[in-house]
């Protein structure tokens, strides 16, 4: 990864004000009076630019931009750092960062992005989970990402994916920065939740079988890797509904035989009972369930009794499974 300091991408939403304030700034003999009147969410830019710190340096003068961008930056921190009673400052926290990186101030920058990791990660905090904005949210990942943060990045995407499973969020915008940042596991993740999403609710095709419908805005490359994650999940899948996961025999076990003869006819029973709600392509959700749905059948307890060691054997081996996939989620959305 590149250094903080020769990172040049802007983050979302930020420099368009620093650049307003750069065209100030550089504007001949104009006075505070010939301003236009700034917008609310100007406020703190506006105070720094009307700062005493500016005493003796009207705007119409020549000004260093170096110079006067560390003197605006501390202001900007200072005003931010005054009135951050609670979570919805966090904007102006990331402003106040672009503004560093962008006049160049990365100690600043960096104080700046400690304090915000500490706000957004406190434990007693529901900001991400509740509250955050997706624009923040895109924002802070893109942040996460710049000073290489990866347990804020978990803490964004854990939430994001939570929020998408509540229909707060869509998996989209997830979908498309975690891409261009790069981020295979990260990606596969929302390529997962986005999957599940569409084919839960998929489009009807008259009256023969549903198919889903890929929004446009991901793009060509993006589309075909929800394609191959769809035929790789299926494949999968089907697989598994034919064959459930092995385990060895345990200790003790007189007749390891019937034991895998009972766990294979519960399978092939039982894998097919799709709780509602559940999206058909979800093979990790499908191997929950199915665990869950064995770990109460009395067929299993009947004529595993003499053994029990080999029925947590069997669910083991279904952990296993259903951990594997999760784990290597990536190489589905392999084109």
């Amino acid at each position: 990864m590149s250094s903080p300091l020769n990172w040049k991408a802007p983050i979302t939403g930020i420099p368009w004000r620093n650049r307003l304030a750069i065209q100030i700034l550089k504007q001949p003999r104009i006075t505070d009076s010939a301003l236009p009147q700034p917008a609310p969410s100007f406020k703190l830019l506006w105070t720094g630019l009307n700062s005493s710190s500016f005493a003796g340096a009207p705007l119409g003068s020549s000004i260093d931009p170096t110079a006067v961008g560390l003197v605006y930056v501390k202001r900007l921190l200072d005003n931010i750092f005054a009135n951050s009673n609670g979570m919805y400052v966090i904007d102006k926290y990331l402003l106040g960062i672009g503004a560093a990186r962008e006049y160049g101030c990365w100690a600043q920058a960096m104080d700046l992005h400690s304090t915000v990791r500490n706000m957004v990660l406190q434990t007693s905090s529901q900001f991400l989970r509740e509250t955050a904005s997706a624009e923040v949210m895109i924002a802070l990942y893109q942040l996460a990402s710049v000073f290489q943060d990866h347990e804020l990045e978990v803490a964004i995407v854990d939430a994001w994916l939570l929020r998408s499973q509540r229909s707060q969020f869509s998996p989209i915008p997830a979908i498309i920065i975690t891409d261009d940042h790069g981020r295979r596991d990260f990606l596969a993740l929302f390529l997962y939740e986005y999957l599940k999403l569409i084919t839960l609710h998929p489009i009807t095709a008259g009256h023969n079988t549903g198919h889903f419908d890929i929004d446009s805005v991901l793009g060509a490359g993006r589309k075909l890797r929800v394609l191959q994650g769809y035929k790789n999940l299926t494949a999968s899948l089907a697989r598994l509904c034919l064959e459930p996961p092995e385990f060895v025999s345990a200790e003790g076990c007189a007749s390891h035989s019937n034991c895998l003869a009972t766990w294979k006819r519960l399978w092939e029973m039982r894998i097919f009972e799709i709780p509602h709600g559940l999206a058909p392509i979800d093979i990790i959700g499908r191997l929950t369930s199915v665990e869950q749905i064995l770990r109460k059948d009395k067929v299993i307890d009947m004529y595993m009794r003499i053994t029990p060691a080999c029925k947590e054997s069997a669910f083991a081996a279904l952990r296993k499974k259903r951990e594997g996939i999760s784990d290597n989620l990536h190489h589905h959305f392999d084109s």
